[in-house]
């Protein structure tokens, strides 16, 4: 369907821009941060009208659909993957790394329903700088060991 590749094609770029921030920072939490940025900076132009594309037709159809449905669970699972992937890389236990991965991306998620409410960033950018402190918290907590 139309919506399901919307979805998948939403997941590709979202993932992309992720790798191409990753490409820049060291510490996954500035990873984090300016990824959170960019998105800030696209609700903003966008007059608070945009939002997260998986999110948007996932509210709508998931779990009626079932392509729509694996679309979107795809799409959080390869950002999961790429997130706990660097976690990893760091030295954070896998399982912790999933689980902060997922904490993550549920965060980015409501803090872009809470800014088109909000009509402002000011939930996006709060959210990404709160996470950056935990994730390089976390990196130094197991690279000290």
């Amino acid at each position: 369907s139309i919506a399901e590749a919307a979805g998948r094609l939403a997941a590709k770029r979202s993932a992309n821009t992720i790798e191409e921030v990753a490409g820049k920072y060291k510490s996954l939490g500035r990873v984090v941060r300016a990824y959170a940025e960019l998105l800030a900076g696209w609700m903003k132009a966008s007059g608070f009208r945009d939002g997260s594309p998986v999110a948007t037709v996932l509210l709508e159809t998931a779990p009626d659909d079932p392509a729509i449905t694996a679309a979107g669970r795809d799409a959080y699972a390869e950002r999961r993957g790429l997130l706990s992937q660097r976690l990893i890389e760091k030295g954070v236990p896998a399982a912790r790394a999933k689980r902060l991965a997922g904490l993550v991306t549920s965060a980015l998620e409501g803090s872009l329903i809470q800014s088109r409410v909000e009509q402002s960033e000011a939930p996006i950018v709060e959210a990404a700088a709160e996470l950056e402190k935990l994730l390089d918290a976390v990196v130094a907590e197991y690279a000290k060991n």
